[in-house]
This record gives C-alpha cells, sequence and structure tokens, in this order.
C-alpha cells in the first residue's frame, strides 16, 4: 500500500480495489473521495481507520485491509497517524445489509489483540484467515 496523503492514499485504494472487483478506478475513487456519498469515516480505536459506503456495480460485501507501508495522517478530522484501514464496501441496492456488515467488523476489531495481529500479519493469507475464522465464528453463536 502507498504511503503519502489522504489523496495518495485514497487514490492508491481506489486502484486496487477496482482491480480486484472489476470496476473502473475513476468510479471506486470518486465514491471514496465525493462528500455526498455515504462513506463513513470511523476512529475505533487509534490507528485504525474504518471506511464504508454503498457502491453501485458490486454484488455482494467487499472488505479490504490496508496498511500503509508508515502511519499516515489522513483527513482533516483525524488528529493521529493511521497505521491501518479497513475498507467495508456493499451493494448499493442493499444499505440495511450494509450496516450489519459494518457492525459485524467493527464487533471484530474490538476483539483483544485483532489490530495487534492484523498489524503483525506476514501475508494477505493470515488476514483473510483472520475474517474467516471471525465469520464462523459469529455463525456458530
Amino acid at each position: 500500500m502507498p504511503s503519502g496523503n489522504h489523496a495518495t492514499i485514497l487514490r492508491g485504494i481506489s486502484r486496487i480495489v477496482a482491480a480486484d472487483i472489476g470496476l473502473h478506478q475513476v468510479g471506486v475513487h470518486d465514491t471514496l473521495t465525493t462528500p455526498n456519498q455515504d462513506i463513513i469515516e470511523t476512529r475505533l480505536l487509534p490507528g485504525l481507520l474504518m471506511l464504508d459506503g454503498c457502491l453501485t456495480g458490486i454484488d455482494s460485501p467487499y472488505i479490504a485491509v490496508f496498511r500503509p507501508t508508515r502511519s499516515v495522517m489522513i483527513g482533516s478530522r483525524i488528529s493521529s497517524p493511521i497505521a491501518l484501514i479497513i475498507l467495508v464496501l456493499s451493494p448499493d441496492k442493499d444499505r440495511s445489509a450494509h450496516v450489519q456488515w459494518v457492525s459485524r467488523v467493527a464487533r471484530f476489531l474490538r476483539q483483544p489483540n485483532i489490530i495487534t495481529t492484523l498489524l503483525s500479519a506476514k501475508s494477505a493469507d493470515e488476514v483473510t484467515a483472520l475474517f474467516i475464522v471471525n465469520q464462523d465464528q459469529s455463525r456458530a453463536a
């Protein structure tokens, strides 16, 4: 994940997400940067930023974890450096399911040691495994 200012970080995220879900980068970037969009920046814990919103063109929820190469300052409302960015996107057609997804991810991120584990993960597979295990535990509960 590239480091830099807020705009650079969001461009990098947009490029990665667009390539991953097969949408045009400009559309994803516009969704992440347009003030009128439903993207919400949430500070759950120091060093963590969660971006979420609804996006036209996707059929199922999309969760991505980004670790800037160094802690960065993002946005004017956030006063401490960000070391971990979580992005939750949902199809625009199902906003109620989006709220449920965001709540589940927020609960997961508040579990003891999850942030530390995400920050120390050596690969994308390790991060994915954490989310899969959490999803399996949520279903069993």
